[in-house]
């Protein structure tokens, strides 16, 4: 799986400031290993960039929960982004809930139909946000 970390992150994309990677993972990854593939990511970000990454999984491939992971660079962190807070703008859209702490958080359940509604608010709010 740690070996989706390349793609994913050579696919980040420029929203403000920030380079993101806002993108759904593949099914049936969760708990400890999102979080490790969405650090990976992270890692893998220019790390002189704010860094964003936000990665969702479905349970089962299908619309059933979802876990998700979001994870910031310290210069994200520095010019006021925070994983908690990208996690309180995605969860609440696919019912879900979630918290940490502004470097990694993470969260589960949901419904996963109205995971692109929740991706597309993400970046959103790093549009207006980083």
């Amino acid at each position: 799986m740690l070996a989706s970390a390349g793609p994913l992150a050579a696919a980040a994309e420029q929203i403000g400031r920030a380079r993101a990677v806002v993108a759904e993972a593949p099914a049936g990854v969760a708990g400890n290993d999102l979080r490790g593939l969405a650090q990976d990511v992270r890692g893998r970000l220019p790390a002189n960039d704010p860094g964003v990454v936000l990665l969702a999984s479905r349970a089962d491939g299908s619309n059933g929960a979802v876990a998700f992971v979001a994870a910031v660079n310290e210069r994200g962190q520095a010019i006021g982004l925070g994983a908690g807070d990208l996690v309180k703008v995605f969860a609440p859209i696919i019912g879900a809930r979630g918290g940490g702490k502004p470097d990694v958080a993470q969260g589960a359940g949901g419904d996963a139909s109205r995971l692109p509604e929740a991706l597309r608010a993400a970046r959103a709010y790093l549009a207006d946000h980083a």
